[in-house]
């Protein structure tokens, strides 16, 4: 019997409810005990004593059970509400508070069960451009201000019954029922012009329009899958059209996809078949007619599309990653060319912003130089505007700068009004379209104003296509021109013969001295 309670009482001794019984039970027996031996004998002992300690003993036993039951029964609940903290935590942005991709693919189900017959379900794609600049100047704390105002608009401008979502990293989601694609239309029109208003961020006044996308349900596709698809689709042709660009899903962007994935993998291939050729564009100074430098760009060889200009190929490697060994391929293979060219004789490219934009570019760019034996005080880099603004390009300009290359700012347009925002990197060129400058009556009075900024600041006119046209030009105050006058594109082989004649240095006394690019 007392084996029987000290089994029992150590059982229970391990919980805080059970050692309360313990005590107990041991508070009652012993008393009894004490009594029964002194008045009663054995006999009555045991029965004074048995049937106390049973019950007593099944009390403790189910007191325990009790407890334990209680104690699983609040970790449950905490168990419970965990989950759901964590279920929660998952199914949203941490930066905003909306929804995440997974929690947006959970709430469309639901949305769609509940949108009315002859309704339509409205995805919409929100991409704000602008972001990663804000980033880099004012600080990734800043961007995330913007996010978190931009989803303060939206929710404002939003219907009740709609779902909105941020992807990490990514665009704003929206869904909403919506009567019609004019409907849908009209609310894509709130949603852009909530964005676009400006925002007061650290002190700084920026603006953030958004590129749009937008599909409906059913008419743009099938399955909720394909509608965020469709919406993707539509998204990327609006970011093609920068900020502030509102595009719906039609069939047509579905060929486009289809023929942009078939120009990505034909694009591979041909990197790797070698069907990427380098043609050679000479600059010459409009005063002597002396070959400075040339320009040098890719040509994709096609097989059945003839021969495809760099313009026609390079955002589809910029889009699938494929840039950087393309502008690092026409480096090496255009370095290795011009060491065989007189040491006055330059270099230019034209890199690409995105290429230049990514970490490493400079040291990939000057180790290839160096790899192949061209001094970089030989190269020129022709960039945009957009690249000289950037922050995120500074490391790559004062990388590059330092090493001695030198840059040409490439206004395609022939406007010289936007071309010094940044005076802290030296442009030596100023690159204009020859054509639009030569019919412009303000050409020399532009000039002029360009040139207030670096007296020695040289012209580069392109589309010098006739003798009347080089006359102007030059009369204007452009110093290189570039065109068919000016002895047009050519391949490496028509290069080399050309600067070994004696005449090479003044290639306009004689037009038979212009090559012809080869077919």
């Amino acid at each position: 019997m007392f084996n029987f309670i000290d089994k029992t009482t150590r059982h229970m001794s391990g919980r805080p409810a059970a050692r309360r019984v313990h005590l107990s039970l041991l508070a009652v027996l012993i008393p009894l005990l004490a009594a029964g031996l002194l008045t009663h004998g054995t006999g009555a002992l045991l029965v004074a004593v048995v049937a106390p300690c049973l019950f007593l003993g099944l009390a403790g036993i189910l007191a325990t059970m009790l407890a334990q039951l209680g104690e699983r029964i609040a970790l449950l609940e905490e168990s419970r509400a965990g989950l759901e903290a964590l279920r929660e935590e998952v199914r949203h942005d941490p930066v905003t508070g909306c929804l995440n991709r997974i929690g947006f693919a959970h709430a469309l189900p639901a949305l769609l069960a509940r949108t009315p017959p002859g309704r339509k379900l409205a995805v919409f794609r929100l991409d704000l451009p602008r972001l990663r600049e804000t980033a880099d100047r004012l600080g990734e704390e800043a961007a995330d201000k913007v996010l978190r105002e931009a989803a303060a608009r939206l929710t404002a401008a939003l219907p009740a019954d709609s779902a909105l979502a941020r992807f990490e990293g990514g665009p704003f989601a929206v869904a909403a029922p919506c009567s019609d694609r004019h409907a849908a239309q009209r609310l894509s029109r709130v949603l852009g012009d909530g964005l676009a208003a400006p925002m007061r961020i650290s002190g700084y006044r920026v603006r953030h329009p958004a590129a749009i996308g937008a599909a409906l349900f059913p008419d743009d596709a099938g399955t909720l899958d394909t509608l965020m698809q469709a919406a993707d689709m539509a998204l990327y042709h609006a970011r093609r059209g920068g900020p502030g660009r509102i595009c719906f899903h039609d069939r047509t962007m579905v060929r486009a996809a289809a023929q942009r994935r078939d120009l990505e993998a034909d694009l591979r291939g041909a990197i790797q078949r070698g069907e990427l050729a380098i043609r050679f564009a000479p600059e010459v100074d409009l005063a002597s007619g002396r070959i400075r430098t040339f320009e040098a760009s890719l040509r994709w060889l096609h097989p059945t599309h003839g021969e495809v200009a760099a313009d026609d190929f390079v955002p589809v490697a910029e889009e699938s990653g494929l840039v950087g060994a393309l502008d690092n391929g026409l480096i090496a293979e255009a370095a290795r060319t011009a060491t065989r060219w007189p040491g006055r004789v330059g270099l230019a490219i034209t890199p690409s912003p995105v290429h230049i934009a990514a970490p490493g570019a400079a040291i990939a760019m000057l180790a290839t130089l160096g790899a192949n034996g061209l001094d970089a005080g030989r190269l020129r880099l022709n960039l945009t505007e957009r690249v000289f603004r950037g922050d995120d390009t500074a490391a790559f300009l004062s990388a590059m700068e330092q090493a001695g290359v030198t840059f040409a700012l490439d206004e395609a347009t022939g406007s010289t009004q936007a071309a010094w925002p940044a005076r802290r990197w030296s442009i030596g060129v100023l690159k204009v379209d020859g054509r639009v400058l030569s019919e412009c009556g303000e050409a020399a009075s532009r000039i002029a104003a360009a040139r207030k900024h670096d007296a020695a600041l040289e012209i580069l006119a392109t589309g010098v296509d006739t003798a009347a046209r080089y006359a102007a030009l030059r009369r204007m105050g452009c110093t290189i021109g570039q065109g068919r006058h000016c002895g047009g594109e050519m391949t490496h082989a028509q290069v080399l013969p050309l600067l070994r004649e004696a005449n090479a240095l003044r290639v306009l006394a004689d037009p038979a001295h212009r090559p012809r690019l080869a077919s």
